[in-house]
């Protein structure tokens, strides 16, 4: 027998053998083993044969047994590699690998393709790149099948894309396609016209169509139409950075191709794709995201939990926060990458990865846990060799860490590890288009938060040419938005042709936020808001930017997104000072600085810091010396002054900071009644009253009062001679201005 009752029996036992006699031993128990569970043995058994026949090569003459060990080991290397255990695998099937002669490759073709096959892959999935292509070689001048072409370019793309060579990736991927019958367009032109014709032959074919029928259609489990489908699963990012117009011929073509030839295992990957298409070109998103259910059901009657991720990918990094807040996509891109690195797909570990972080600053995450998120994901990148997302990934890090003052200096990307000369040369040269895109996005957000206006209007225009990298995603949005704001910024010394120009972007910036604050008003309604208060603000209408300035601030509050409340509050700040209100200014300063530091942004803080300082020692007296009323009432005015600075400093709210500046006149003055006015449009609005009561001074919104109540005939004139004077202080030239109702009713003296 060859099986004892304890390993430390069988231990002292085996060691009791000469080395000459192990090998004996070894090839007798893998013979006895193999004749009894068969040629085709499975799990421990499986492992258990090969393992002696492998210590007992040296003793086996016979060439069926070696014969017979060549298959073992191939099959003993796949059941590894199904287990996750890759450097066990790829020392069996190079054990194959290494031992298959001239002959068996020539006699047996199609077995020998498929040992290279699987151990090239092996290889690529321990991130041996260059033995991957060196094996995938070995076939190239080969009379291989159609569905061993497949799988080598498969290969090829993945290891590709991983080592951010786009072109390549997307090259063998379309000569994959080719050899079965695909045929996909060069120039770009032709791409557009077979773009539009395969568009709508998606329309006809899935027209009428229910969703259980679009999930049981006829499966098509033929081995080299599954391995196509397959293929475009893994090509799809790749052929996203290179050309968007050529991912979505690809998505419409395998959409089209599995309505007509029946559905696989990795049509889901198409369904999803086809929702993101007609989210973006026709602006559905409602069939975006009942594409997207549709491929998980169909995922559940094919099951493949591979597919299963990437189909989730797709939905969490590019559907699901145009509908909902975006703190739960964040969730499911964790449980996303954990999915699919248990799959052993390393691409899309890596596209969740980055797209998580994405997700986190725009949700505001404070700046110390991104840079741990954005060092974490940096180390898997340079472990996983996966310099395709790493590069995407690089400048929001680099972004981060310029807001953190870990920098060269705050407007700048540099460090002692990144130049961005060199980082924008490599990504040029690589053709990755959407690292490009987001380094441009990046440097327009640097320079935008940097305070220069050209600059970061100079990256936009640049950005805006690769805008299509990133659709779908939320930098989609978030470029618009600080190129929105750059815009704005710097209108008012465009020339004017370029003013009409910009005007035309402005309308398109305008209709898209207004389109997705109504779909999901949690994630852009402030951000439209605050593009308002600006458009507002170039107008000079004053009033009007005054008030979104506000609201943008309270809708970042109710979403939880300090860093646009940081940025709402200092871009508030700056618009107060330049009309003059320099209380205001001081007060949304405050708060910028207040956020920032919430947020992480300590270069941000220190800038602040260092451009307002002065500005914190003014009062209000600043503001009134041009208009200043007699000194009767100096302590009161100053305890007034006092009192309301102190509220400005800790108020948020607009509403809160009125109410509370009413409640101090009444309790200062010694009133029981306060009215504050509004002028909108050039007419006087009663916007809140205070009434003194019993135990507290209660403040109403928009009450209802008639012009009996106050003296329309003072407040008129002062807000037309734009003098505020006391009734002691008017000469009798003047009380004829003031016969209203309400002073004679009240019988003032004056």
């Amino acid at each position: 027998t060859f099986g004892f009752s304890h390993d430390r029996v069988r231990q002292a036992a085996y060691s009791l053998l000469e080395e000459s006699k192990r090998k004996e031993f070894h090839k007798q128990a893998g013979v006895t083993l193999l004749a009894i569970h068969g040629p085709q043995p499975k799990n421990r058994i499986l492992f258990e044969i090969t393992n002696h026949l492998n210590q007992a090569l040296d003793q086996i003459e016979e060439e069926t047994l070696r014969n017979n060990l060549i298959t073992l080991n191939y099959k003993t290397g796949l059941q590894a590699k199904s287990l996750g255990s890759y450097e066990s695998s790829l020392q069996y099937l190079n054990s194959a690998l290494n031992s298959l002669n001239q002959e068996v490759c020539i006699k047996d073709l199609e077995f020998y393709s498929n040992v290279v096959l699987e151990t090239a892959e092996t290889e690529y999935l321990l991130n041996n790149y260059e033995r991957a292509v060196s094996l995938l070689g070995l076939l190239e001048n080969l009379s291989i099948s159609n569905l061993q072409y497949i799988r080598a370019n498969m290969i090829r793309v993945r290891l590709y894309s991983k080592m951010n060579k786009v072109e390549k990736a997307v090259s063998a991927g379309l000569c994959a396609m080719k050899r079965c019958k695909i045929h996909i367009p060069h120039s770009r032109f032709k791409i557009n016209l077979a773009l539009l014709k395969e568009l709508l032959l998606s329309l006809i074919l899935s027209k009428g169509k229910s969703d259980f029928e679009l999930v049981h259609l006829k499966e098509n489990s033929e081995p080299e139409y599954q391995a196509l489908i397959d293929l475009f699963a893994d090509l799809g990012p790749s052929a996203f950075t290179y050309n968007q117009n050529l991912f979505a011929l690809l998505v419409l073509k395998i959409f089209n191709t599995s309505l007509t030839k029946g559905v696989s295992r990795s049509s889901p990957i198409a369904y999803s794709g086809y929702g993101m298409i007609v989210n973006q070109i026709l602006k559905d998103l409602n069939q975006g995201i009942r594409y997207f259910k549709i491929a998980m059901d169909l995922n559940k009657r094919i099951p493949f939990d591979l597919v299963k991720w990437k189909v989730q990918y797709v939905y969490s990094a590019y559907l699901c926060h145009w509908k909902k807040h975006i703190a739960p996509d964040i969730k499911l891109l964790d449980e996303v990458h954990k999915g699919v690195l248990r799959n052993g797909d390393i691409l899309y570990a890596g596209f969740s990865l980055q797209a998580k972080i994405q997700k986190e600053i725009f949700a505001s995450y404070p700046i110390e846990e991104l840079l741990m998120h954005a060092d974490f994901a940096e180390r898997y990148f340079k472990t996983a060799k996966d310099n395709f997302a790493f590069m995407i990934a690089k400048s929001s890090h680099q972004l981060l860490k310029a807001l953190a003052g870990k920098t060269s200096s705050p407007d700048s990307l540099n460090d002692s590890e990144f130049q961005m000369e060199n980082f924008e040369r490599k990504i040029i040269q690589d053709k990755n288009h959407t690292a490009l895109f987001y380094y441009y996005h990046d440097l327009t957000k640097l320079h935008y938060f940097s305070g220069q206006f050209s600059k970061a209007l100079f990256y936009g225009q640049k950005g805006e040419d690769l805008i299509q990298n990133a659709f779908g995603l939320v930098p989609f949005a978030e470029f618009w938005f600080y190129y929105g704001l750059t815009i704005l910024a710097t209108f008012e010394e465009l020339p004017f042709f370029k003013r009409i120009i910009y005007s035309k972007k402005l309308n398109l910036i305008f209709s898209y936020f207004t389109k997705w604050s109504k779909n999901c008003p949690e994630n852009f309604m402030g951000l439209l808001e605050l593009l308002h208060a600006e458009r507002e603000r170039a107008r000079r209408k004053i009033s009007e930017a005054t008030t979104s300035y506000e609201k943008a601030i309270k809708l970042f509050q109710e979403a939880g997104f300090v860093s646009f409340q940081a940025l709402s509050s200092e871009i508030a700040a700056r618009f107060h000072y330049k009309i003059g209100n320099f209380s205001l200014g001081n007060h949304y300063i405050q708060l910028a600085i207040n956020f920032y530091s919430e947020w992480g942004a300590s270069a941000k803080v220190a800038d602040l810091k260092n451009r307002f300082a002065k500005r914190f020692n003014l009062t209000f007296s600043h503001e009134t010396t041009q208009k200043k009323p007699n000194n009767q009432n100096t302590n009161l005015d100053q305890e007034i002054i006092l009192k309301t600075y102190n509220v400005l400093s800790e108020g948020i709210v607009l509403d809160n900071l009125l109410k509370k500046l009413i409640q101090i006149a009444i309790e200062t003055a010694g009133a029981t009644r306060a009215i504050y006015f509004h002028l909108h449009n050039k007419n006087l609005t009663v916007y809140l009253t205070g009434q003194s009561g019993e135990t507290e001074i209660i403040v109403e919104n928009f009450p209802k009062i008639d012009e009996t109540q106050y003296p329309i005939s003072y407040l008129n004139y002062v807000f037309r001679t734009h003098r505020i004077i006391s009734t002691r202080e008017l000469d009798s030239s003047l009380i004829k201005d003031f016969t209203d109702q309400y002073i004679k009713e009240k019988n003032l003296n004056l």
